[in-house]
This record gives structure tokens, sequence and C-alpha cells, in this order.
């Protein structure tokens, strides 16, 4: 949902251009009525940092979830695109919540989707600082999310860093550090780096907060 200047701040994409501002609600009553069983979901990005422009998305996303719900349409989840980064100078925490909170009292499932860690604005190169860097990052966002029983599933954008698509993802055109990737949970030869672990801890203190309640 970028700034294009369209009503509601949808993005002027092919479908906006030949069905207009109603075709989010098109989509939803279509796919419910091809499948009625399915979890129709919300997705979209940049959520989870404490500034200005994505305080903006988060409002944006919230009214057009809103008005979905005021014309009756079919909706049960909304999916955050979890592509976040490491080292960024946006702390995440409060605004997310907020958030996730948000969507939880419209009744609405949270799915964490697409995860990973983007670490181009790290600025050193030794592999083992990196992958605590990289490590305490998916720790500091899923520490928040997890928070909210809203969130029922947790996706990475792959498994190892073997695929990553950020060695040729979104900011391969602009001046990054010549280094591979290590943006996922499983290294290049399959194995459990830090990452993997920052997750697992995760769920581990979700379980163990839930079973003293």
């Amino acid at each position: 949902m970028p700034a294009d200047g369209q009503p509601g701040n949808l993005r002027k994409s092919f479908w906006f251009e030949c069905i207009g501002p109603d075709y989010i609600e098109t989509a939803f009553r279509a796919a419910r009525e091809a499948d009625p069983h399915a979890r129709l979901t919300y997705n979209d990005y940049g959520v989870e940092s404490d500034n200005p422009e994505q305080a903006t998305r988060r409002a944006s996303i919230l009214a057009l979830l809103h008005r979905l719900q005021q014309h009756n349409v079919p909706i049960d989840a909304v999916g955050i695109q979890s592509h976040i980064k490491a080292g960024a100078q946006s702390p995440m925490g409060k605004g997310l919540a907020e958030f996730i909170e948000s969507v939880r009292q419209m009744g609405l499932e949270v799915y964490l989707i697409e995860m990973d860690v983007n670490e181009d604005d790290l600025a050193f190169d030794d592999v083992q600082q990196r992958d605590k860097a990289i490590a305490e990052t998916y720790r500091a966002f899923l520490d928040v999310a997890l928070a909210n029983s809203a969130v029922k599933a947790m996706l990475t954008w792959g498994v190892s860093d073997r695929r990553t698509w950020l060695n040729d993802g979104p900011t391969h055109h602009r001046k990054q550090p010549n280094r591979p990737q290590r943006s996922l949970p499983f290294g290049r030869d399959y194995r459990p780096k830090d990452a993997f672990f920052a997750i697992r801890d995760s769920f581990d203190a979700l379980h163990t907060s839930a079973s003293t309640l």
C-alpha cells in the first residue's frame, strides 16, 4: 500500500486502473464464492517500525480493513509480510503491538509471513557479528508480535541462505555490501544459525508464559 495519491492510499496498479478502488472488495468476494472454506487474508508490508512513514501505512491499512468490514466484505486474517531489517534506525515495538491489537479487536487473525532479515544496513563483515545482529532482529520482532493471541502462524521466506531472494532482491539496485545475505534460519549448508535459535527461543518463551497463567 504505497502512497500513489489514490483514494485510501491504494497503489496505482493494473487492477486499480481497470476496476477502480473497489477491486479489493471484488477480489475477496470472488474468493469466498470460489472457496467458502478458505481463510481469506489481506497481506501488506512495512508495519513493524516506529517511524512516521510506517505509522501512516499502519493507519491506512487499518482504515481499509474497517471499510471492508463495514461493507460486509469476507475477510478472516491479516498477513504481515515480515521483511525486517537488521541495523535499522527505527526501532520495532509500540507501533507493531498496537497495530496487531487493533487487528485483533476487529476479530481477525494475524499471520507473520515472508519473514526474513535484510542485513544491508549492518556496517561490519564479521560473520559471527552479523549472525548475532540478525538473530537479535528476529527476536525483537517476534517477542512483540507473539505476545498477542491474534498471531496464529509464522512463515519464513525460504529456509536456507542458499536460496534467499535478497541476493537479487529489492535492494540489489542500490549500493549494498558485496557479500551474500545471511537472512534465514539455516545457512547455505542447511545447518541452524543463531537466527534459528532466536526463533525457537521466542516460541519457547511464549509457551512458558502461557503455561504459568
